[in-house]
């Protein structure tokens, strides 16, 4: 991402850091209020998927939802949704994730298969507060800031993140937290 995309030339982590301290505990986007209250609903898979693509314009397509509901019931265990409860940031979360983003079936324009790691961050990321959501603006944005990492590979996504709550010592705030607030920061000073 080139700088001139950007309102302000001196976009640096100060904004961020700044867009924390400012916003404390607020949450900066709505998050999610799935905390296994859904369980046991027939319609428990669709309706996050529903509520999640509409939110967070994941960019399912209609004819697509059906698809992606049974993929996420026949790849999901008891055990996954245990594993994104606790919100752990570990291999086992991050399996889960790649589980839900590939295998799926759902083909961009007939060729490959769609990569929804942005989907399945925050299908997995709606269970707990923890965990950062895949977003393409934070992404360009950790990129800008030096934190350079592989597209839409989540494991490398949230070592970019501990690496930056490490190195400004942003240890008080969630990943979450600090994505959201990245999030907002770019928002504001991006131009689209």
């Amino acid at each position: 991402m080139s700088q001139k995309m950007f309102r302000e030339n001196n976009v640096t982590i100060d904004d961020v850091i700044e867009s924390l301290h400012d916003n404390g505990d607020k949450n900066t986007r709505i998050y999610f209020p799935f905390d296994c209250s859904l369980a046991g609903n027939p319609n428990e898979i669709l309706t996050k998927i529903l509520f999640i693509n509409y939110l967070e314009s994941t960019q399912i397509k209609n004819k697509d939802i059906e698809n992606l509901k049974e993929h996420i019931e026949r790849v999901m265990c008891d055990r996954d949704f245990e594993v994104i409860c606790q919100g752990e940031l570990n291999e086992e979360y991050f399996s889960v994730v790649d589980k839900i983003a590939f295998g799926h079936g759902i083909k961009r324009k007939n060729t490959t298969e769609n990569n929804l790691t942005s989907f399945a961050s925050k299908f997995c990321g709606s269970h707990n507060q923890k965990a950062p959501f895949w977003d393409n603006l934070v992404f360009n944005f950790l990129k800008y800031l030096g934190y350079k990492h592989e597209y839409r590979n989540y494991r490398a996504y949230v070592a970019a993140f501990k690496k930056l709550q490490k190195e400004h010592d942003l240890t008080e705030y969630s990943l979450r937290e600090i994505e959201g607030n990245m999030w907002k920061v770019a928002k504001e000073k991006i131009i689209f």
